[in-house]
Parts: structure tokens; sequence; C-alpha cells
């Protein structure tokens, strides 16, 4: 890496779209729907104070406009949260823009975090940009690139497994006490047929979305509402990896689809393993020496 790029300057993005404390949830997910955006910082007056992610905001709002959530089929008001403060994450964990790129990696992996606000100097809190595991994904891509896959390494030595599976017609409460937090992932099979991924986020979506309308049902005198399926939240068209295949191609797939894991398959096979981004990253860790 040349020292141009060691610094997390060159690898953020500047002047991120924010979000104040008072904007509305609505304006949130508006946001996160235009730009494909998992996290968005929280200012107010030019200082970081918070951060909200799509975790936090499935887990609100279900991902639906307030007309649909904060109100009855009557049209009374459902109580709920309503604006960014009552949601977004704070303290916020933020880099100075001079951190070195190395450092950043290493935190992010072992937080476990998505994004990290860029100040513009240590112990400050002025936003001057965001990087995000997908930033870093792009830049191990960059290094497989200008190494000719010197840096590469298959699929088999850092995959996760094994993949914990469920049925598609479980109650998404249930499956979600089945989820490896670690895994953040479950193989959706019907018979021995693989007919889906679900993540951890498409199950709070779905947890959030019975919360909101068994809330409404009971504010409207209702009591009997069908609780969400992980058949209702799965995703059924999945992209996989092979144990054989490279780091890199993976790491060009997720960039390319824009998404977060790939089940690992041997061919005509279950589902056996998962690969996220944060797996590709620990490796571009060890590459970075810290």
């Amino acid at each position: 890496m040349t020292t141009e790029i060691r610094r997390l300057e060159h690898r953020m993005t500047p002047d991120p779209i924010t979000l104040g404390p008072e904007d509305s949830l609505d304006r949130a997910i508006e946001e996160m729907n235009r730009h494909g955006f998992r996290h968005l910082p929280v200012v107010e007056e030019g200082r970081v104070v918070g951060m909200l992610s799509d975790r936090d905001l499935r887990l609100a709002t279900s991902l639906l406009p307030s007309p649909k959530r904060l109100r009855g089929k009557d049209g009374r008001p459902v109580s709920g949260p309503r604006v960014v403060r009552e949601v977004m994450t704070t303290p916020v964990f933020v880099l100075p823009k001079d951190a070195e790129v190395s450092g950043a990696v290493r935190t992010m992996v072992e937080r476990r975090l998505g994004a990290i606000p860029v100040v513009r100097e240590e112990g400050g809190a002025e936003l001057v940009g965001i990087v995000t595991e997908t930033d870093f994904l792009a830049a191990f891509l960059e290094t497989c690139r200008e190494t000719k896959g010197a840096c590469d390494d298959l699929v088999r030595y850092h995959m996760r497994q094994p993949l914990p599976i469920v049925e598609p017609d479980v109650m998404v409460e249930d499956a979600f006490e089945v989820l490896d937090p670690g895994l953040g992932h479950l193989a959706v099979m019907e018979g021995d047929r693989f007919v889906g991924i679900v993540s951890q986020r498409d199950l709070l979506l779905g947890i959030a979305r019975g919360l909101i309308v068994d809330a409404k049902a009971q504010e409207e005198g209702r009591l009997e509402v069908e609780d969400p399926r992980v058949r209702d939240v799965m995703t059924a068209e999945v992209l996989t990896a092979q144990p054989g295949d490279s780091l890199c191609s993976c790491a060009e797939l997720l960039l390319t689809h824009r998404i977060g894991a790939l089940p690992v398959v041997e061919e005509g096979a279950a589902p056996m393993a998962i690969l996220t981004q944060s797996d590709i990253l620990t490796h571009y860790m060890s590459l970075l020496h810290v």
C-alpha cells in the first residue's frame, strides 16, 4: 500500500449525507432507500452526535412510513418512535482523518462495526467523512489486482461453518433463536432443497413488523395477529460461493451486487458455511500486518 493511501482520508467518503437528531425517521428511511446506505452519521451543529444504522431503523420502524406504522385502521394514532434521536446509537466511535487504514480495519473487525465516522482531528467531533466495510473491501480488491492475486486466498480457509438451517414456515422469532450472531445468517431449506437465505437484518425486520402490527391490533381491540414467517423475509434468489473460489472473486461479487455475505456450497449440496465481508476484511487485516 502506498504512503498516500495509508491514511483514512484517502479511503473515506468525504462530506457524507447526514441526519439531524430531530429529523423524522421517514426522512431517514428515504435517504437510506435512495442512496443504498446502511449507516448515516447524525450531526448537530457540525459535530457527530450519533450514528443511525439500517438495523436501528428496521427495529424501530420495520421500514414503514409513519402513516402505516403510527396510525391504526381507524386512523387513530399509535405509539412509536418518530425522530432520529429516539433510535440512534450514541455515543459513537470516530477516527481522525489522519488515522492509518490498517488500524481502522482492525478496529472495524474487532468492534464489529459496519461504518466509522471520520473527524477532522484526534479528540474532535467535526465530521469530514465516513468509511465503511465496503470501502475497505474495495481496497482489498484493489490490492489483489495490483499484486496480481499474490494477496489472495481460498474461501475454504476463511468461511465459517456450520451454517444453521431453518425451514421457510418457521416463525421469525423462533428462527432468531437459532441464529448464531457471529454468523448472522441462516440457510433456508425446504426438505433437501436450498430455497433461500435469511439474515439477522431480515429477521429483525420481520420481528419489528410483527410488533408494529401487534401494537396496532391491541389498540384496535384485536388480539389475533398472524406471526411473520421466515419465507416472508428471506431472500430467495441467492448468489453463492464454493470452497475453492478466491476471496478476490468473492469480494468483487459482494461489491458488484451490494450484498454482505455469500453462502458456501459444494456442487449439488446444501449450504455448508458462510463467507461475509468481515471474513474477507479479517484476511485483509493480516496483509496489513496489524
